[in-house]
């Protein structure tokens, strides 16, 4: 499963931004909400369900501390790129805004990459011991839900990192090795991870900082405002859809 993580976590990216180069931006932004609200409504779910009892179980004293410094770590890459990874914009440097964009969601793909690591590790660590063996279930089911989230979060994404830079007339090769670059950044994240410890208190301390950080993301994709809301039909069709994604999460987990 874990050569598998690192398999979809590039090519996913990767091929969702080749088959950009071929869509329409109407036929896009039609379904880009919903996949953007239903990926943040997992998110959050993974976030409830695991993350956050996990990092609390161990009782390590500063894990709140690096909660926020994860939380406010994505606000200001968003602030100081100039960039929201979320949102189609097409601002009048747009060149400028596309590289600043490049970055923003680099950091942000690498932090992603990190519980990966962990739920694999831990699954691998126990695979051969009894005694642990709901311990392993619940682990390998946490890798399998959070890579989903990631790749679930990754898609609305791309198409719009790639509408971006397609907006900003940079050439298909100058896309395709940007494109390369971010796709790289989430498997990079996952193989960094690796060489720390799972039961060390760093690797809590890095989890509650990618807690911190999901959290903004999660927080800003269900707080979209191009889902129409000002009717009762589009308020439920809101509320359906993250429980949608809740559920899955439950159920996976």
């Amino acid at each position: 499963m874990e050569v598998l993580s690192y398999l979809l976590l590039f090519s996913v990216p990767f091929l969702t931004g080749l088959v950009t180069f071929g869509l329409r931006k109407e036929q896009v932004f039609k379904y880009l909400d919903y996949i953007k609200l239903f990926g943040g409504a997992f998110f959050l779910g993974v976030i409830v369900l695991h993350l956050v009892p996990e990092i609390y179980h161990a009782s390590l004293p500063y894990t709140g501390i690096f909660i926020a410094a994860g939380f406010f770590t994505q606000l200001i890459i968003e602030s100081f790129t100039g960039s929201d990874p979320h949102d189609a914009k097409f601002p009048g440097q747009v060149i400028t805004y596309s590289y600043a964009l490049l970055i923003g969601l680099s950091v942000h793909a690498f932090i992603e990459g990190f519980p990966l690591a962990s739920a694999f590790s831990d699954s691998a660590q126990h695979i051969h011991d009894h005694s642990h063996m709901d311990h392993h279930h619940h682990h390998d089911h946490f890798g399998e839900a959070y890579l989903i989230g990631v790749l679930i979060h990754r898609i609305p994404m791309v198409i719009v990192m790639v509408l971006i830079m397609l907006g900003s007339r940079l050439s298909r090769t100058n896309i395709i090795t940007q494109l390369l670059i971010f796709s790289s950044m989430a498997p990079l994240g996952m193989l960094t991870a690796g060489f720390v410890a799972p039961d060390s208190a760093w690797s809590h301390y890095i989890m509650a900082f990618v807690v911190g950080s999901l959290t903004h993301v999660a927080m800003h994709l269900i707080d979209h405002k191009s889902i129409n809301t000002s009717n009762i039909q589009g308020s439920i069709l809101k509320i359906v859809i993250m429980l949608l994604g809740f559920i899955l999460v439950y159920l996976v987990i």
